[in-house]
């Protein structure tokens, strides 16, 4: 799901990466999650050449403060005008494979399950939470954990007496 711009002045936001789509030759649409929603923007300029934007630095699951530039026409796509990978994160530390793995499935758990008229601010919390967890080689389950949690956040009863 694309989401416009909602607003027509520029934002400046720290988020998420929960899917990246190539876009003509040197760009992508990145759905993003930040405590105030999911935006989507297309970032240009994407490629090996350094001198351009990695990336490494537009992978799913990924942590960047960006800022949007809405579009002149509305309800389209707005441009990610600046956009910076914070590489002392947690959540952007090299993982094993194992773990890269459990981080794009939660990214992806959660671009599924978000609707327009839930509080995001709770869920990139909560995503944010998990997805720093996962350098901690002493955490098991967190799949189910997190798809646990996630359920919660998004207002359906979970029956653990089965």
């Amino acid at each position: 799901r694309l989401s416009p711009c909602r607003s027509r002045k520029m934002i400046k936001e720290i988020g998420i990466i929960l899917s990246r789509t190539p876009y003509g030759t040197d760009s992508v649409i990145l759905n993003i999650l930040s405590a105030s929603g999911i935006n989507s923007g297309i970032r240009k300029g994407v490629s090996q050449n350094k001198k351009n934007v990695h990336p490494a630095e537009t992978q799913v699951g990924a942590i960047v403060e960006y800022v949007l530039s809405p579009h002149s026409h509305s309800g389209t796509i707005p441009y990610i005008k600046e956009m910076t990978f914070l590489p002392t994160h947690p959540i952007n530390v090299p993982l094993s494979p194992l773990r890269g793995a459990q981080k794009l499935f939660m990214c992806d758990i959660t671009r599924v399950s978000i609707r327009g008229n839930i509080d995001d601010a709770p869920l990139y919390c909560l995503l944010e939470k998990y997805l720093s967890s996962l350098h901690d080689s002493q955490c098991d389950f967190l799949c189910m954990s997190y798809a646990y949690h996630l359920c919660e956040a998004l207002g359906f009863k979970v029956n653990d007496s089965a």
